[in-house]
Formats: C-alpha cells, sequence, structure tokens
C-alpha cells in the first residue's frame, strides 16, 4: 500500500471524478479553500505539475488541513531530519484516515506502518478502468519526515517492521526491473521513491488539492517542432525565414551559402508572440510584470485597477518583455550552488563505491577463513555484511535521490521554457527558484561514512564488528547506556546528530590478542580469600546447602582431585570476585537480589558474581510471577528493550536460568550475543553458548522467550515450557539425550513455580 490501499475496486469511484469518503463532502462545505491568489496556491500548483512532469495540470481547489497541534508535534518529531513531499490520493485512504480526521488529529496508522510515495504521481498505475480525457483528482499533499531510512527490499511488511536504533523510516529498494513493470510511465521519469514510516507525528496531512488533468494527453505535442525536418524539437527562430528549426535543420539550412549565413537567428522562445490579455481585464493585453506581486498586469491595472492605489501602487512596473528576457536568462545561468552541491554528491558516491568494494572484499577474506574453520559460521557473516550493505545502499540510493530530484527540477523547467507563453513562464520561474531555495540550504551528505570494513573473525567462529565488539565491552562490562534506561530515555526519540557521528575503525585485533588473559586460579583463590571473608570455606559450607549439599562438595572436591571445574559458578564466583576487589570494588557490601523471592543470600551472591559485568551494578526486580502474573506479553512489556536481563526460575526444587547479555524483543529472529547463558543454582553449573548446532543466542516471539530455538523456552504463559541444552548451549552432555533434556528443571518439559526477571542499574 503507497499510504493507502491497493486493493480499493473501481466501483468505489464515479466515472470522472474520485470521489471523496463519505462525510467528506460536509466536512468540506465547511471549509473555506485557498484563494487562486494565495501564494500557497501557486507553489502547490507548481509542485502538483512538477510531480506529473506537465504544466497542463490545473489546481481547481485547495484546503488547508494541518491543525496547529498537529503541525507542532509534527515539527518536534521532524526537528533534524530530511522531510520531503507526498501525494496520496484521497479516495484510497482508509476509513480511519478520512479528510475530517486527518484535519482533527492527522494520520491513524496500522501496525505494518505505512507506505509513502515521493516524486512522480504515478496516475495510470492507479486507475483501474479504462477512464480516458481529463478528470477530476482530489489528493493529500503530505510532508514526511523520513530522516535516516534504513534499506529493505522490494516489498513492504505486512506485520510491525523492526526499525534500527538511529533510523526513523524503512525504504523500499526496488529494482528498475520491478519498477518499470509495476510503473510503466516511469519510463519518462525515473523519480519515484517510497518509504515506510511507523510513527504517524512523522506524517503532516498539508492540503487537500482537486484538480484536474488528461493523463493520456501527449505532452510532446504542445513543443513547437521544427518547420524543416518536421520531426524534431525546434530550438531556434530564424527571424529572416520567420520559421522555427531544430538544430541540425538551422546548421544545415544556414550554411548553404553566405547570404542566408546572415540571417539573424534566436532561442526559440525568443521567437515574436503575445503575453495574452489581463487576468483582471480580459479585453486588455498584458504590457507590463509587478516582480513584487509576481503577476502580470495591464494598462488599465495600472491606472485604475489593482496598482493605481494603496501600497500596490508604489510597485515598480517593468515591461514585460523585458521581464520574460530576464527571467529567461535567470534560467539559462548555471546555479553554482546547485553545481556544488551535485559534485559533492559524486564525491560522496564515489567513496561509497570505495567503501562497498572494501567491505566486499573484507567479507571475502572473512568468508575464506571462516570456510577454513567452521561452515556454520558462514550465516553470520552474512547477516553483519547485509547490515552494513543495507546501511550504505541506504545511503547511496538518497543521494541519487537528490541528484534525480535536481535533474527533475531543471527538466521541468526546460520543458516550461519550452511550452508555456511568457506570463505563465514569469510565474513558474518564480516558484521554481522558491524550489530551488530550499534544495540550497540542505545538508546534502555526512561529512563521515560510519560504516567500515571491521567485520573481524573472533575464536569463537561468530562473526561480529568492531562497532558491535565496543559496544557489547560497554554492555557486558558495566557501562551506563548498557543498563536499564530511565523512563525520559526510554520515551526519547534516537539523536540524529549522534547516530551520525562516525566511529572511527580501529585496526584489525589479533585472534590470539583479543582471547582475554588467562587467570592463575591459585592465586586468584588465594587473593580472594586474603582480601574479603565472605568465600572462605566455613562460609561456603554454612550457606551452600540451598545449592549443594556439604557432603556432596566434599565429595566433589574428592572426586576431582583438586582440579579446577571450568563450569562451577562457584568457583567463578571465587575468581570474579577477586578481579573486581583487587579493582577497589567493595565487593563484601554488595547485596544482589534482595528482594528475590527464589534466591537466598548466598545464592544471590553466588549468580551475581558470575555475571559479566567489571562493575557493581544495582538489581532491580521487573517481573515476578508472585505479583505480575504468567502472562508472557507481561513479561515482554517488563523486560523489552531495556539492556541485559537475567532469568531466574524455579521449578520444584531445581532453580535455574538464563542470562540475556542483549535486550529482549519479539521481532521473531535470532539475535543477542555469546555473553548469553544458561546457569543451573541446583548443580552448580553454568551453561555457556557454544552454538555447537545451532548459532540462535536468543529469540522473542510475542508468545515466547528463548536461550537459542530449544535449549531454554518460557512460552505459553509459562505453563508449556522446555528444556533441551546441547545446541545453542552446552556442557558437552549427549546430545537429545535424558540428561541433556533434564538437566535444568528435572524434565524436558515443565511449568515454572516461580520465575523473576531482574535488569540492571549504573550506580
Amino acid at each position: 500500500m503507497m499510504g493507502y490501499d491497493h486493493q480499493m475496486h473501481q466501483e468505489d469511484f464515479d466515472l470522472n471524478h474520485h470521489h471523496p469518503h463519505i462525510g467528506q463532502n460536509d466536512f468540506l462545505l465547511k471549509q473555506t479553500p485557498l484563494s487562486h491568489l494565495a501564494p500557497e496556491f501557486g507553489t502547490i500548483e507548481y509542485l502538483l505539475q512538477l510531480s506529473l512532469q506537465s504544466p497542463s495540470a490545473t489546481v481547481t481547489h485547495v484546503w488547508s488541513l494541518a491543525s496547529p497541534h498537529v503541525t507542532i508535534q509534527f515539527e518536534r518529531r521532524v526537528t533534524g531530519l530530511l522531510v520531503l513531499d507526498s501525494w496520496v490520493e484521497a479516495a484510497r485512504l482508509h476509513d480511519h484516515n478520512s479528510v475530517a480526521d486527518l484535519a482533527q488529529r492527522g494520520f491513524k496508522f496500522p501496525p505494518q506502518g505505512m507506505v509513502f510515495p515521493t516524486g512522480s504521481i504515478l496516475l495510470k498505475s492507479l486507475q483501474k478502468g479504462g477512464l480516458r480525457g481529463k478528470r477530476t483528482y482530489e489528493f493529500v499533499l503530505c510532508k514526511i519526515g523520513v530522516g535516516r531510512s534504513y534499506c529493505i527490499e522490494d516489498s513492504a511488511p505486512t506485520t510491525k517492521p523492526f526499525i534500527p536504533e538511529g533510523y526513523d523510516s524503512l525504504y523500499l529498494h526496488k529494482s528498475e526491473e520491478i519498477l518499470e513493470r509495476e510503473y510503466p510511465e516511469l519510463k519518462n521519469s525515473k523519480y519515484y521513491h517510497e518509504y515506510v514510516l511507523v510513527d504517524p507525528a512523522q506524517v503532516l496531512p498539508a492540503f487537500l488539492v482537486q484538480f484536474q488533468y488528461d493523463p493520456d494527453e501527449d505532452e510532446s505535442r504542445k513543443i513547437p517542432i521544427c518547420e524543416s525536418c518536421e520531426t524534431r524539437p525546434a530550438t531556434r527562430f530564424c527571424r529572416s525565414d520567420n520559421a522555427r528549426l531544430c538544430d541540425y535543420c538551422d546548421e544545415t539550412v544556414h550554411s548553404a551559402n553566405k547570404l542566408v549565413s546572415r540571417h539573424v537567428r534566436v532561442p526559440i522562445y525568443e521567437q515574436p508572440q503575445g503575453f495574452g490579455n489581463c487576468a483582471q481585464h480580459l479585453t486588455q493585453t498584458v504590457e507590463f510584470f509587478c516582480p513584487h506581486c509576481q503577476i502580470a498586469v495591464c494598462v488599465h491595472c495600472k491606472m485604475v485597477g489593482s496598482h493605481s492605489a494603496g501600497e500596490a501602487a508604489s510597485h515598480k512596473l517593468i515591461p514585460i518583455n523585458d521581464a520574460y528576457r530576464q527571467a529567461v536568462g535567470a534560467a539559462e545561468r548555471d546555479d553554482p550552488l546547485m553545481d556544488g552541491r551535485k559534485q559533492g554528491i559524486l564525491t560522496q558516491l564515489s567513496l561509497l563505491d570505495q567503501r562497498l568494494k572494501e567491505i566486499n572484499q573484507n567479507s571475502q577474506e572473512i568468508e575464506e577463513r571462516i570456510y577454513a574453520m567452521l561452515r556454520d559460521a558462514l550465516f553470520q557473516l552474512q547477516q553483519e555484511t547485509q547490515k552494513k550493505l543495507a546501511v550504505l545502499l541506504g545511503e547511496e540510493l538518497e543521494l541519487r535521490r537528490q541528484l534525480e530530484q535536481m535533474d527533475w527540477l531543471e527538466g521541468f523547467l526546460r520543458l516550461n521554457r519550452q511550452m508555456l507563453p511568457p506570463t505563465q513562464f514569469l510565474s513558474s520561474w518564480n516558484r521554481h527558484s522558491q524550489l530551488r531555495s530550499d534544495m540550497h540550504g540542505f545538508a546534502h551528505a555526512r561529512a563521515q561514512l560510519d560504516v567500515y570494513p571491521d567485520i573481524r573473525l573472533r575464536a569463537t567462529i561468530e562473526v561480529t564488528t568492531e562497532e558491535n565488539l565496543r559496544r557489547e565491552e560497554n554492555d557486558d562490562w558495566g557501562d551506563e547506556n548498557s543498563m536499564i534506561p530511565s523512563e525520559e530515555q526510554r520515551g526519547r526519540s534516537p539523536n540524529l546528530s549522534q547516530s551520525l557521528n562516525p566511529i572511527p575503525p580501529t585496526p584489525p585485533v589479533d585472534i590470539q590478542q583479543s582471547l582475554p588473559p588467562q587467570t592463575n586460579n591459585s592465586q586468584s583463590s588465594f587473593s580472594v580469600r586474603k582480601t574479603t571473608d565472605i568465600w572462605s570455606d566455613e562460609l561456603r559450607k554454612r550457606h551452600l546447602g540451598g545449592v549443594m549439599s556439604v557432603s556432596q562438595q566434599d565429595n566433589r572436591e574428592k572426586e576431582r582431585g583438586g582440579e579446577r571445574n571450568e563450569h562451577s559458578m562457584i568457583e567463578e564466583a571465587e575468581r570474579r570476585t577477586a578481579v573486581l576487589a583487587e579493582k577497589g570494588f567493595e565487593v563484601h557490601s554488595i547485596s544482589p537480589f534482595s528482594s528475590s523471592r527464589i534466591l537466598n543470600p548466598t545464592q544471590s551472591t553466588i549468580l551475581y558474581f558470575c555475571l559479566p559485568f567489571n562493575s557493581l551494578p544495582t538489581t532491580r526486580l521487573m517481573f515476578s510471577t508472585h505479583t505480575d502474573g504468567t502472562s508472557v506479553a507481561a513479561l515482554h512489556r517488563a523486560c523489552d528493550a531495556i539492556g541485559p536481563t537475567l532469568i531466574v526460575a524455579r521449578v520444584g526444587d531445581q532453580i535455574f536460568g538464563g542470562y540475556a547479555s542483549t535486550s529482549w524483543n519479539t521481532t521473531q529472529l535470532p539475535f543477542g550475543t555469546s555473553k548469553s547463558f544458561l546457569f543451573s543454582l541446583t548443580k552448580d553449573t553454568k551453561v555457556p553458548y557454544t552454538g555447537a548446532r545451532d548459532t540462535c543466542c536468543l529469540y522473542g516471539s510475542p508468545t515466547s522467550l528463548c536461550f537459542g530455538h530449544v535449549d531454554l523456552v518460557f512460552k505459553d504463559d509459562l505453563r508449556n515450557c522446555s528444556s533441551d541444552l546441547e545446541n545453542s548451549y552446552g556442557i558437552g552432555l549427549p546430545h537429545q539425550s535424558i540428561e541433556s533434556r533434564s538437566f535444568l528443571a528435572g524434565d524436558q518439559r515443565f511449568e515454572v513455580t516461580a520465575l523473576e526477571v531482574w535488569a540492571f542499574v549504573q550506580k
């Protein structure tokens, strides 16, 4: 849909007029249309003719729709964003977007958002029948704040689309073949683009425009034809022969001999022609032009009419022929500001092309290494590559759109110069100059690109980027932006200037250098005991009964022969406590998960120090089945888009859960990083992400939260949950065995007894 429903049938329209919605006539009867003499009326008509690429379209009525509160809301939302014009056919708006509704409260969007076109109006593609001749159309002229657009492929989304952080809209990229197939009239004007918006505040319904136009009329017939060859458009006028000629015939005819070479030839627009009659005094010939009012006047206007008294009497009038020559001369001259913009865009496109090549080359190199290490990781590489290419392609398409817009604008100026009589061209040139002025002030592109060929291979065979690595490091080691945002932050739109601020690439990181430094376990344990006594042997034996009995601990120590258990949560908590204590953190003063009704203080401490934070954030309870019920929808509302979270569940005497390193969502697409993990406090085991058989870290849908696709699944309001380790997460258990399926909850399928979700806030 293009801001309306493509499936409307022809019977919804009259044969010669596209009727508005029921009740729209009553609404318009109460409104006062704009005067034909109003400056906005002329500007709207010129924009319409530009979008139709035809000066023959005639606006009959214009009604203003923008209410003050909708305008203020729009201006606040689109501050600093790219704003474009969009023509939406009024007859094809949904019932909940009648013209009266638009004037009162603006657009109302369905969940999947709405598609808005910009550029050419494709009337032939909108028609469903075989109507011919001039007809009346009604369109809503909208301002749309597209901002920075994320590029997606040709079809509009059917469900709620996901717009990445830092972007304001989606750009529907359609190949030239698809465009020519869907919109045949684009063969003459290729300036047509579509954007998906999900926020109604980014759309301002400005005017309802009623106009008359024949889309089947051959505009080329109005262009003067060479009187010699009678095929090519005339470009020169020979005053001696009183003939219109094309460039080829002009050169051929006037090179025959010296006599005819003396003929005076001028550009076609300088041929003798009448300037028509005055609009106010129909029997009087136009003789003057008022630069202040931008209208042609006659002697009667000057002596007894509009320019004979009052403020207009002081306006300086110039001969109409001189005014026409000045306008034509100004239109012929190059615009240095426009030329500078074009050159800047071409330079930016060259940089984009080079960056695309570098990213593709970088991708190929990484692909070769991944094939040598693990074929399954190629899927991740393609994901990261496509993200980068989509960003660059979106930038490229926007820059090319701007070039097309300028060519589109100037091409229409040339068309007007050839077709319009002088009086109309003067008005047309004034409106064209206004559009040029608007384009002069818009920055054509960012100073630098913020997408780099920085895909790197890590020892875990996880494809990522240097930018993502920096973000993960901040998320996992205590950066306040990775913690739960404030209410103000959660309701605030991304800052465009910050999102456009480029991050310079860092040198490639060697695989071995990127691995975390090895820790001497014996020294860590020794330093822990010297620094703090919270992990003393006596305390462990006194308080770990809820995790593992003293005899179980002693037996395990004997069986292990003193060797380190890499999956032990207790031992990892000891090591992490030592690291934080050596950095000066008051580790003994922390009381995490203090309001938990599942964890005791010792379990809380063990679990807290297994989390990958390099600081001591406070914990905040976001959801509890004791107070919030068992709705998965409520669970999503509590934990989506708040940064890393910890889920703790109890089934009988089993206490287990998982840490999500990134925010939850319901996009039904894999996400997350390898920092995520599962755990069983009952079995003193941390289950890391391995990606052995499934590379999905986290997965969310409106009815579920999943670690991996099947490793740990909470769904159906927590009544029909399941677990099957050794797919995305594992510790080396036999795949699809009873042990791997019952390790966390005691059984593969289970109903949650109690569940809590915790978030983290930087102090």
